[in-house]
C-alpha cells in the first residue's frame, strides 16, 4: 500500500487497534482495515514513531509527550500531557498507568481523559525511599512493578487502580535490602515478564544479596503464590503458551505451567546470542546461534522438554543471528528476512537481495515473495522487511523494492476469510457461536485463546474487545436456522465483484498491486 508519492516517505506501522493497523507516515497518522487506509488526523509535527498503548476497545496514542485515544476511526486528544517519566506506561483495562519519572504513579482514564493519583510512595510510610517506580508490566487485573516504600526497599508491587488495592506481593529480603534488583548496570535483568496464558509473573530476584539478582522468582500476584524456579538469574525470558522459556548463562531452560524446570538445550562456553522462539500449532520452533561448537546456526523444534528438542530444520548457510526476532507466525507458518548473498561471499547472488522467507508446515524453509528487490540493490539494510504484525488474520510488513520505495505489504491468511464472532467456523455469527465461546470459559480470564475461543481481535485473549470487534463488523444473525446456501451465496456475489476488478491489476510475482481507485485510500495495495 503506498500512502504517498514521496519515493523516500517510508511508512511505519506503531501498532493496532480493534482489527486495524496503525501506521504513521510523515506527518500523518492512518488505520488500515483490509484494503482500506484511513487518514485520522495530519500533524504539523508527528513523532516518526509515536508509542501506541493498546487497552480495551482503543488504544492511547502518545506523540511528543501530547496523549490521544483512537478506536481506528478517530483520533481524539486528551487533555493532558504527559511528564517525562523513566519508566515506559502501561495499558490496563480503559486506563493507561503511568508515573511522574519518580515515586508518583498515576492512571488516566481513556474514555473521560481524567488523571488520577494512584499512590504516592513519598507519603505512604513516614521513610524516605530510595528507589524510583519501574517497570509498570500489565498482570491479570492490574499492573505488577517495582517499587521502594522506604522500609522494604524495592520490592514487587500490585495494583488495581486504587490506593487500598495497591500493595506489596512479597517482601523477599525483609528489612531495607532490595529483594527486587532492577538497576539497569545489573547483568541480566529482563524485567517482569508475564506468562502467555497470563497465569504467572516471572522476574529475577537478589534475595541474598544487595547487589544485582542471583535467583528467578515466579509469582501468580500473591505471596503465598510466589516461588522460585531457577538458582540463578536468566538473562532473558520468552513466553509461549503455558511455558515459560529463559536463557541463562548459555543454557535454554524452559518451566512448565506446574512451576517444573528443564534444561532442554545447553551449547559449549563461548555462546553469546540468546536463543529466539517462535510458536506453531504443533511446537515450538526454536533458534540457537553457537559459533564454537556448530560453527553456524541452527533451528530446530521443541515441545518444552529436554527429549522433546531436535536440531533437524534444514537451514540455509549463514543464517543471520538476529532470525525470529522480527518473525510473525501466520496460519502455522514462521515468516522472516533473509538475504542468501550474506551467507555465501565466494558465490554472491546480487539479483535476489534481502526476501521475504518463511519455514511452512512441514520444516521446509521457502522463499515467498520472489525477487521484489530491484536487481541492481542489494542493501540489506534497505530492501529487508521489517516490522511484522499480524491483525485480523492477515501478516502486514514493509519492504523497499527500489522501485516504488519503502511501502506497506500484506499475505492475506486464512482466518482473513473468517466471520468476526464465528467460533463454530460454519460462516455465521449467531448465539450458537456465543454459547460456545462461554462455555470455553476464557473470557477476562488472561489465558491464550484461539479464533475458536473468541479471540477475534488477534490479541491472543477473549474479552470486550473481542465482543465489540465482532457485533461492530454487523454479521450477526438472531436466528440459528439462518440458511447457509444464502449467506454463501452473498459471499459468492462479493467474490465475483472481486474477480471482475483483476484486469486492472499489475502482476509483479506472486503479489499484485490494486490500482487507486479499487480501495478507498490515497495509493496502491499490496497483495498476495
Amino acid at each position: 500500500m503506498d500512502l504517498g508519492n514521496d519515493f523516500d516517505s517510508d511508512p511505519t506501522i506503531v501498532g493496532k487497534v480493534n482489527n486495524k493497523l496503525l501506521v504513521v507516515q510523515e506527518k500523518s497518522f492512518y488505520s488500515i482495515e483490509g484494503a482500506n487506509a484511513k487518514l485520522l488526523s495530519t500533524f504539523d509535527v508527528f513523532d516518526l514513531s509515536p508509542s501506541v498503548y493498546e487497552a480495551d476497545g482503543f488504544a492511547f496514542v502518545e506523540n511528543y509527550d501530547v496523549l490521544y485515544v483512537t478506536d481506528g476511526e478517530t483520533l481524539t486528544p486528551l487533555n493532558f500531557t504527559m511528564s517525562f517519566a523513566t519508566t515506559t506506561p502501561v495499558s490496563a483495562g480503559e486506563y493507561l498507568y503511568h508515573t511522574d519519572g519518580a515515586y508518583k504513579l498515576f492512571r488516566i482514564n481513556g474514555q473521560t481523559g481524567v488523571n488520577e493519583l494512584v499512590v504516592d510512595f513519598t507519603t505512604l510510610t513516614a521513610a524516605k525511599p530510595s528507589s524510583w517506580i519501574n517497570l509498570l508490566t500489565r498482570f491479570r487485573d492490574g499492573v505488577a512493578f517495582a517499587a521502594d516504600d522506604g522500609l522494604a526497599g524495592q520490592e514487587l508491587w500490585m495494583t488495581d487502580g486504587t490506593l487500598d488495592g495497591t500493595g506489596m506481593v512479597i517482601d523477599l529480603t525483609p528489612g531495607f535490602r532490595n529483594g527486587t534488583r532492577f538497576d539497569e548496570f545489573c547483568t541480566g535483568n529482563p524485567g517482569l515478564v508475564p506468562s502467555e496464558d497470563g497465569e504467572f509473573l516471572y522476574f529475577s530476584a537478589a534475595p541474598t544479596t544487595n547487589g544485582c539478582a542471583d535467583s528467578t522468582y515466579r509469582t501468580d500476584g500473591t505471596a503465598e503464590g510466589t516461588e522460585k524456579v531457577y538458582d540463578w538469574y536468566v538473562e532473558q525470558f520468552i513466553p509461549v503458551e503455558d511455558v515459560m522459556y529463559m536463557w541463562s548463562l548459555s543454557k535454554t531452560l524452559a518451566v512448565d505451567a506446574k512451576g517444573a524446570l528443564e534444561t532442554i538445550y545447553d551449547f559449549l562456553p563461548g555462546q553469546f546470542i540468546a536463543p529466539s522462539f517462535a510458536a506453531v500449532n504443533d511446537g515450538v520452533y526454536l533458534y540457537e546461534v553457537d559459533t564454537t561448537f556448530f560453527g553456524t546456526d541452527v533451528v530446530g523444534k521443541t515441545d518444552g522438554t529436554r527429549a522433546g528438542t531436535s536440531f533437524t530444520i534444514d537451514m540455509p548457510k549463514g543464517m543471520v543471528h538476529d532470525l525470529f526476532r522480527d518473525h510473525a507466525v501466520l496460519d502455522g507458518e514462521v515468516y522472516f528476512a533473509f538475504s542468501l548473498e550474506e551467507f555465501d561471499p565466494a558465490n554472491p547472488s546480487p539479483d535476489t537481495g534481502c526476501e521475504l522467507w518463511k519455514i511452512d508446515k512441514d520444516g521446509n524453509v521457502v522463499v515467498v515473495s520472489g525477487d521484489l528487490t530491484h536487481p541492481d540493490e542489494t542493501n540489506d539494510s534497505l530492501t529487508c522487511p521489517q516490522t511484522f504484525t499480524t491483525v485480523n488474520g492477515n501478516l502486514y510488513f514493509t519492504k523497499n523494492n527500489f522501485f516504488n520505495g519503502r511501502e506497506l505489504w500484506v499475505i492475506e491468511g486464512q482466518s482473513s476469510e473468517r466471520v468476526p464472532g464465528d467460533s463454530t467456523l460454519d460462516g455465521i455469527f449467531n448465539s450458537s457461536d456465543l454459547v460456545q465461546v462461554f462455555q470455553r470459559g476464557k473470557y477476562e480470564s488472561g489465558e491464550t485463546a484461539s479464533w475458536e475461543d473468541g479471540d477475534w481481535d488477534g490479541d491472543g485473549l477473549f474479552g470486550t474487545s473481542d465482543l465489540v470487534v465482532a457485533f461492530k463488523a454487523g454479521s450477526y444473525q438472531a436466528t440459528v436456522e439462518a440458511r447457509l446456501d444464502d449467506f454463501a451465496s452473498a459471499i459468492d456475489a462479493i467474490f465475483e465483484a472481486s474477480r471482475s476488478q483483476e484486469s486492472k491489476a499489475q502482476q509483479i510475482g506472486d503479489f499484485h498491486r490494486l490500482d487507486k481507485n479499487d480501495c478507498d485510500n490515497k495509493g496502491t495495495f499490496w497483495f498476495l
